[in-house]
């Protein structure tokens, strides 16, 4: 089953309106919906359209003048701006247009506040154990429900939303397939599973869906309805104590999130070991996380830099327009 995305559609009638176009298509030709950034687009064609700017070009000063901080703008979203056009003019310099790209000290990345925490691989087996040793409870589905809903987290690299708003009809028991719908960007995906999850899935789904329709939850409390994210961050501080792992507080972490980096992480470095050919395999990572362009994904590999310089060297090259060197992403990953 495909499950289809709803693209918007503009129009544009600026000297670079072809150019802009065929990125825009070039982004959803690789899976990307590019709804935001298309409607950005919008904004800056009709901006060019009142400059004297010649056919499919984009000059210094033009570019410079979009860019140029406005009144009680934000920084990032000034870097939003720039980090978007710079990507366009990278696009038209690749396909032989003349275009200026602004400089990386324009499009600099302010460090982030929270710094994910990546689980290794022992603590990851001390915590899926402690979520497989929860007590039980004739009144709560808690233990059946938390080592599914966590190692779904780690093994689909689901946002923790995603997992909890799964329908029954969602898990496709036969095929190994979770239907991600109605994300966060407006996304929706198929995710395989792996067949120790897929029997993880069926065995929960025996005990707990003998009864159910298609529209309840699949992770339902034993009265119906669908667990609170309260619910699964107490399960999950739970496990992480029993697994003794530190928690550092409200905003330091780890958090449920935190799994989903180590999914992404965890991908790269196992690409890196296998010699797979990240360059071709990156955007495969972005589309199956549901990401709404590569620079969120980008973000996992600057979180490995010290494993992955030659990754990140030849995504540049490869992915020059489609990846800004340094810069905001559009969400949260």
């Amino acid at each position: 089953m495909k499950i289809p995305e709803k693209y918007m559609e503009f129009t544009f009638s600026s000297p670079i309106s072809e150019c802009i176009e065929k990125f825009i298509a070039q982004q959803r030709a690789i899976g990307f919906v590019f709804n935001d950034q298309s409607k950005h687009l919008r904004s800056f064609d009709r901006f060019v359209s009142t400059q004297n700017c010649p056919p499919n070009t984009l000059p210094k000063e033009l570019v410079n003048m979009w860019i140029d901080s406005r009144p009680n703008e934000k920084p990032t979203t000034q870097r939003k701006r720039a980090n978007l056009i710079k990507q366009l003019g990278q696009f038209m310099v690749k396909n032989g247009y003349e275009a200026y790209i602004p400089p990386i000290t324009v499009t600099r990345a302010i460090p982030p506040d929270y710094i994910p925490y990546i689980y290794t691989n022992e603590e990851l087996a001390r915590f899926f154990t402690a979520t497989d040793n929860l007590p039980r409870s004739s009144a709560s589905n808690r233990s059946l429900a938390a080592p599914v809903f966590f190692r779904m987290l780690y093994g689909c690299g689901l946002r923790e939303s995603e997992g909890r708003k799964l329908r029954v009809r969602d898990v496709d028991l036969e095929k190994g397939t979770l239907a991600i719908n109605a994300t966060k960007l407006g996304k929706s995906r198929l995710i395989p599973m792996a067949p120790s999850l897929l029997q993880r899935c069926r065995d929960y789904s025996r005990q707990v869906h003998k009864h159910s329709n298609p529209d309840d939850f699949f992770f339902a409390p034993s009265k119906g309805g669908m667990y609170s994210r309260g619910a699964f961050l107490r399960m999950f501080h739970e496990s992480l104590r029993k697994a003794k792992i530190p928690y550092g507080g409200k905003g330091k972490g780890p958090r449920m999130h935190d799994l989903r980096h180590t999914f992404a992480v965890h991908c790269l470095r196992k690409w890196s070991q296998n010699s797979t050919d990240i360059t071709t395999a990156f955007p495969y990572l972005a589309v199956y996380m549901g990401h709404c362009d590569l620079r969120s994904s980008q973000y996992y590999l600057r979180l490995t830099s010290e494993l992955f310089e030659h990754i990140t060297d030849s995504l540049n090259e490869q992915f020059s327009d489609v990846i800004p060197k340094a810069g905001d992403v559009y969400e949260n990953n």
